[in-house]
């Protein structure tokens, strides 16, 4: 999964899970060892893990004001 989104493009751990779990049961169907490297924490932790992720939109305003917060401090 090298280079598969533009750094402009939206991605979400959500999503990352969809493409990972299929290409991992894929890696070890052929008696190989997937590894998982680079990215996020997040990203990792949620395929080591198993995050159960229920599928939900970004709320926006929430996180523009964050961004505020971040700003200011």
């Amino acid at each position: 999964m090298l280079d598969i989104r533009n750094p402009d493009e939206e991605y979400s751990v959500g999503a990352y899970q969809k493409e990972i779990f299929p290409i991992i049961s894929d890696i070890h169907s052929r008696e190989k060892v997937p590894i998982l490297c680079g990215g996020t924490g997040l990203y990792l932790d949620s395929v080591a893990f198993h995050f159960d992720i229920p599928p939900r939109e970004p709320d926006w305003e929430y996180r523009d004001s964050l961004e505020l917060l971040r700003q200011e401090k």
